[in-house]
C-alpha cells in the first residue's frame, strides 16, 4: 500500500507538469485588421501627403500589414527575407521586376534600395489584382493614371532564406 502512494506522489509533479504546459502553449491566434484601420492610414496619408504605412503587425513579427498610396516611381528595392504580397485598392500601376539590381545600397541587412534593374519585365495591375513578390525578387512600383495607385501589402516574414547579400556587389 506504502508502495502505491509513493509511486502515485512520484507520478503528481509529470501530471501537473504536463497539465501546465498544455496551458502554457500559445493557441493558434489569427491576424484581423479591421478595415476602418486601412482607411485611416490612408486618410493620414492623404492628409500628410505621405505614401502611408504600416496598418499591423502580427502577434508573432512574422507578417505586417501596410497601406501604400503611389503617386511617383519608386526606387528598385530587395527583401532578401521578405515576400511582398499587393493587392490594387485602386488606381493602376505596374510593378517591374528583375534578376538583379546593379548600383543599390544597402540600408539594413538584406535590404537594398535604388541601383536599377539588370533585366526587366513588368506586370500592369489593375483594382482587384493580386501579386505575390518573392523575396530576393529586386522590384519597383510605377504607378499610372493620374489617381493614387493604392495598395494593400502583406509583408511575409521568410527567416528559412539567406541574406541575399550583405552589401551590393
Amino acid at each position: 500500500m506504502r508502495a502505491r502512494f509513493v509511486l502515485a506522489l512520484a507520478l503528481v509533479p509529470s501530471v501537473i507538469g504536463t497539465a501546465f504546459a498544455a496551458v502554457r502553449r500559445p493557441r493558434a491566434i489569427i491576424d484581423y485588421v479591421p478595415a476602418y484601420r486601412f482607411d485611416y492610414v490612408r486618410d493620414y496619408a492623404v492628409h500628410t501627403r505621405t505614401m502611408g504605412g504600416t496598418v499591423a503587425v502580427a502577434w508573432d513579427e512574422q507578417t505586417a500589414y501596410m497601406l501604400v498610396r503611389r503617386t511617383a516611381e519608386s526606387e528598385v528595392e530587395e527583401h532578401s527575407r521578405w515576400d511582398d504580397v499587393l493587392l490594387v485598392r485602386a488606381g493602376t500601376g505596374a510593378i517591374v521586376y528583375g534578376a538583379r539590381a546593379r548600383g543599390a545600397r544597402v540600408i539594413a541587412p538584406g535590404e537594398l534600395r535604388g541601383g536599377t534593374l539588370t533585366t526587366k519585365e513588368s506586370r500592369v495591375l489593375h483594382v482587384g489584382d493580386m501579386v505575390r513578390i518573392p523575396a530576393g525578387v529586386p522590384h519597383a512600383f510605377v504607378p499610372g493614371g493620374t489617381e493614387p495607385w493604392e495598395l494593400l501589402v502583406v509583408k511575409v516574414r521568410r527567416p528559412d532564406r539567406p541574406l541575399k547579400r550583405s552589401a551590393d556587389r
